[in-house]
């Protein structure tokens, strides 16, 4: 993409047709006679190879030329190369003509040996970091027909700058389009079938602000579309007096050789800095629910969500998407579209920074900067505790096993998970169990080990411990509590710490757990 004033289009019948250029004839030959002057220009002045390029320019389209050469650039790196700091002998020279009738070739004398350089060395300097002084100092290289494609592909961005709306379809790679359309922030509607999509994408004229950062993001998707096998794009295009808009069209069928894309996505953990915090934020809470950064796209009848994040417990899945730029229609659609989805179960989470009026809708989160982490994990306790109410209504618990039967093997057993067999525990007690911690003892044995450990003439901690242990209890501290006694720690030693009866012991003893 380059600046509008380089657009090369022709308009006919309500189109608009960007003048591409070929990788052969003429056009080839233009693209290796800029390739080889600026190749000859290493190490020499800017305004130089632009007088070279001025030269090139006679007789031709001087747009093309120039597009041609921005795209040259971008592979080019100019430099400042003097004695002096530019702005230092300026200023030395400046400050010394100031209030004094000197001739130039006193001051520039003067200024010299106040320096400590030659004359020739200061006039070098003077002006060195204006553009036309600059020094090609680095030229990589690009093939000619690489760069021809280039160009085409800059000059339909360009003209998707001033869209106001585009449609597209691939024939593949759509998982890549849409994660692609979701990371540059576009708003999108789609309709068809995940291996034939056509989707709709509001263009940067639709905007009433962040038009130019937005443009540029519709400009980069067309990068992500055109590396499908077979893609088709349209456009409408607005003049840029404003008054008409034209129809764009290309295809990989007609236009398809003319282009390359070089895109090339970083591969990295999350897409900004909210998304980021999000996580970190949700990790703390220790959930449960097995998060998902990036999981697969939503296709539903004519909806398509790319979800940031999905949360997986229980065998249920819930989506949270994080939207970028939006409209208030845009997000009205969203959520009709959301009441008409069944059986997937989506939040959308809305930056209000990027957007116009808020919309109130249930199935919308609105957020400040950081989406709020704790809404997220109340709305997934809910899910949960609906999924475990779901999960053991009219289920009975059947018991097997000896004195002491650990929950995960019960929940196991019983195609429950240990919440659910909680919960279930909590509203209809086993018969002569008793629940200690995620372990249930027999009421018999467990009488029988509340004697035993009553018996116990030394009631260390660490006694009582290995007692417990060894006759199958693991949730010894449960099993105490349960038992009333409290376990009084005088260091961090477990060999000193003692039992006592009751949950109230003297301060004089010791700290508490």
């Amino acid at each position: 993409m380059f600046q509008t004033s380089l657009l090369r289009v022709r308009v006919a019948k309500g189109k608009i047709f960007p003048l591409f250029v070929r990788p052969e004839g003429q056009d080839l030959e233009l693209a290796q006679a800029l390739i080889d002057t600026y190749s000859m220009m290493v190490g020499m002045k800017k305004g130089t190879l632009d007088s070279a390029l001025k030269e090139i320019e006679e007789g031709r389209d001087y747009k093309l030329v120039r597009g041609l050469s921005v795209l040259i650039e971008r592979g080019c790196r100019f430099e400042v190369r003097s004695q002096l700091e530019p702005f230092k002998a300026r200023s030395v020279v400046f400050r010394l003509a100031s209030g004094r009738y000197l001739q130039r070739e006193e001051v520039l004398s003067e200024a010299a040996s106040t320096l400590g350089v030659t004359v020739q060395a200061l006039e070098e300097s003077l002006w060195s970091d204006l553009e036309e002084n600059l020094l090609l100092a680095e030229f990589n290289p690009i093939d000619p027909v690489a760069l021809v494609k280039n160009y085409n592909l800059s000059l339909a961005q360009t003209l998707l700058f001033r869209s106001y709306s585009l449609e597209f379809s691939v024939s593949d790679h759509w998982k890549d389009v849409f994660r692609a359309i979701k990371w540059l922030g576009l708003m999108y509607t789609v309709r068809g079938e995940p291996n034939n999509l056509t989707v709709r994408v509001e263009g940067p004229l639709s905007l009433t602000k962040l038009t130019d950062k937005y443009g540029t993001s519709m400009a980069k998707l067309l990068e992500i579309i055109i590396r499908a096998s077979k893609w088709e794009v349209k456009a409408d295009v607005i003049s840029s007096n404003k008054e008409h808009v034209y129809k764009f069209e290309i295809s990989s069928d007609k236009e398809g050789r003319l282009m390359q894309s070089n895109a090339a996505f970083e591969d990295k953990l999350f897409d900004s800095d909210v998304e980021k915090k999000f996580y970190s934020d949700f990790a703390s809470f220790n959930s449960g629910w097995n998060v998902k950064r990036e999981p697969e796209p939503i296709v539903v009848g004519e909806n398509v969500f790319i979800p940031d994040f999905s949360f997986e417990k229980y065998g249920h899945k819930v989506y949270l998407e994080i939207v970028g730029f939006w409209t208030p229609n845009y997000l009205a659609n969203k959520a009709e579209k959301l009441k008409r989805v069944s059986g997937v179960d989506i939040l959308v989470a809305v930056d209000e920074d990027l957007g116009g009026s808020p919309l109130k809708a249930s199935e919308l989160l609105y957020f400040k900067k950081r989406v709020p982490a704790e809404k997220v994990y109340l709305y997934l306790k809910g899910k949960e505790e609906a999924l475990i109410e779901q999960t053991i209504q009219g289920k009975k618990i059947s018991f097997t096993g000896g004195p002491v039967i650990e929950l995960k093997e019960l929940a196991e057993k019983n195609s429950l998970s240990i919440e659910a067999l909680k919960k279930l525990l909590s509203q209809e007690a086993p018969i002569n169990y008793v629940q200690v911690g995620d372990e249930l003892v027999s009421q018999d044995y467990f009488d029988q080990l509340k004697s035993l450990v009553d018996q116990l003439d030394q009631k260390s901690f660490s006694q009582v411990d290995e007692v417990l242990k060894k006759n199958g209890i693991s949730e010894v501290d449960a099993f105490l509590k349960k038992i009333g006694y409290t376990v009084i720690w005088h260091s961090l030693d477990p060999s000193e710490a003692v039992l006592q009866k009751g949950t109230r012991a003297s301060a004089h003893l010791g700290r508490i757990y």
